[in-house]
């Protein structure tokens, strides 16, 4: 389906823009968090967080 421009710089731009405010944020958010416990947990060496996050 295609989207007459003036739509996609008006309210897809705009779309965009609220969600990754809403959900970008709070998803890396949670996945920090993630890596941490594994971290604590000794599922996850240090070593490789640092590698990964590196990579990222």
């Amino acid at each position: 389906m295609r989207f007459a421009p003036e739509h996609v710089s008006t309210v897809l731009a705009d779309n965009i823009t609220d969600a990754q405010t809403v959900l970008l944020a709070p998803s890396r958010a949670i996945q920090h968090g993630n890596r941490l416990f594994h971290i604590e947990s000794h599922i996850m060496t240090a070593e490789r967080r640092l590698t990964e996050r590196a990579a990222a």
